[in-house]
């Protein structure tokens, strides 16, 4: 009997993704590709749910543990991230205009699972912490251009 796929990161969890994080600020598409990585990681997201970080300098050096690889997860992420974007706006939770990405509507439904539940609850402070400039999020972050 073979082991059934695992559908952990899939593209759906990260149109929710993205349209929670949009629900607060919108953002441009450079920091949209920050959203995945940071919510897809169970060590971030369990700090997102406990703490709220001040700023993306705070954030990197406090907890260089946690962004050790994040570059790696940066662009293991891309396609789902960029999947999840157009998944996201055809099923109208966001809207693109001019580079800029802002939440439609969504009914947040809990229904979706803990771990999308846990997802929502932490997308707030991820919102905040993006609205750090972007080459800020690349340099903090350590994300290789």
């Amino acid at each position: 009997m073979t082991k059934p796929i695992s559908l952990y990161h899939n593209e759906l969890l990260g149109a929710v993704s993205i349209a929670s994080v949009l629900q607060y600020n919108n953002l441009s598409s450079a920091k949209i590709l920050f959203i995945l990585p940071l919510l897809f990681h169970n060590e971030t997201l369990n700090y997102f749910l406990k703490h709220k970080p001040h700023n993306i300098k705070t954030f990197a050096t406090q907890n260089s543990k946690i962004i050790e690889n994040f570059d790696n997860r940066f662009y293991s992420l891309l396609p789902i991230t960029i999947n999840s974007v157009l998944i996201a706006k055809e099923l109208n939770f966001i809207k693109i205009e001019q580079n800029k990405l802002s939440f439609n509507i969504f009914d947040f439904d809990t229904s979706l699972g803990k771990r999308a539940e846990k997802i929502i609850l932490a997308s707030q402070k991820i919102a905040s912490l993006l609205e750090t400039e972007t080459s800020d999020l690349f340099f903090y972050l350590k994300v290789r251009i």
